[in-house]
């Protein structure tokens, strides 16, 4: 862990993630807020959509009256995964994103998929206010 807490507010934290266990965990805790604003890669999306676990989070946060909003480049090899996000999520697209991040009202997450199997590999954690 790497704490980013410069004297300000010693609550304040940034940590780095690694292993695609840690990550996951981490990052569905995230989830139990009330908003949850990703934006992602195209390729991110299919991840999303077919990881049972994620799906279930989000799922709940909207079962829970919360708000789950998605920017991502929708490309004609996505459309199907978009159609089934489109279910629990405001979607909208945005050209040549390179990055993947989730941010809600305490967190940001940024990840990084960087194995050919899609997991995560590494990740940034914080709800310093800098982010």
């Amino acid at each position: 862990m790497a704490g980013n807490n410069e004297g300000k507010d010693s609550a304040e934290k940034t940590e780095m993630l690694y292993g695609y266990d840690e990550i996951m965990k981490r990052g569905l805790e995230t989830f139990a807020r009330k908003t949850q604003d990703i934006c992602s890669e195209a390729v991110v999306l299919s991840y999303i959509v077919t990881n049972e676990a994620v799906m279930n989070a989000l799922r709940d946060l909207v079962n829970r009256g919360g708000k789950f909003r998605l920017v991502v480049e929708i490309k004609e090899d996505n459309i199907a995964a978009c159609k089934e996000i489109m279910k629990i999520a405001d979607v909208r697209h945005l050209d040549g994103i390179m990055n993947n991040f989730t941010i809600n009202e305490k967190y940001y997450f940024g990840h990084i998929m960087q194995e050919p199997n899609g997991k995560l590999t590494q990740a940034i954690l914080s709800n310093s206010k800098k982010y």
